[in-house]
């Protein structure tokens, strides 16, 4: 009898992981959580005072991934949409004085959340810019 209680506690709790996995609130703030960290490191890499070329490129397409499947939730928040583009924009300004090929897929991807979503041109939220402007 035992081993059929703890049988069907096992059941009960993979039932209850797998409805956590499965709701829209739930993935949107683990998605939230992983993007607001992707952003904030790449303004952190633009903070240095001698950024590496194309720093942080892996962790930028991980994080466009993660946008991607953010937009298609039910609920999400515009704010993090605006730090992703803000964050963005500023590592594709650091890197204008050169022609990368590597990043016409940012730019493309920057220019579809502008479109999707009616982001701003003028940064707003991203501390990154005023950091990039204050070095020149």
């Amino acid at each position: 009898m035992s081993k059929l209680k703890d049988i069907l506690m096992i059941v009960r709790h993979t039932n209850q992981i797998d409805k956590i996995l499965k709701d829209d609130k739930y993935l949107s703030n683990r998605l939230e959580a992983e993007i607001m960290r992707n952003v904030h490191s790449i303004e952190k890499g633009l903070s240095l005072v001698h950024p590496r070329k194309l720093f942080g490129l892996e962790k930028i397409n991980t994080m466009l991934d993660q946008v991607d499947r953010y937009v298609k939730l039910s609920c999400i928040n515009m704010n993090i949409i605006h730090m992703v583009v803000d964050a963005l924009k500023a590592y594709l300004q650091f890197h204008s004085d050169e022609e990368y090929l590597e990043l016409n897929y940012i730019k493309d991807k920057v220019s579809k959340y502008i479109e999707q979503f009616a982001v701003s041109e003028t940064p707003v939220r991203g501390g990154a810019i005023y950091l990039l402007s204050m070095r020149r």
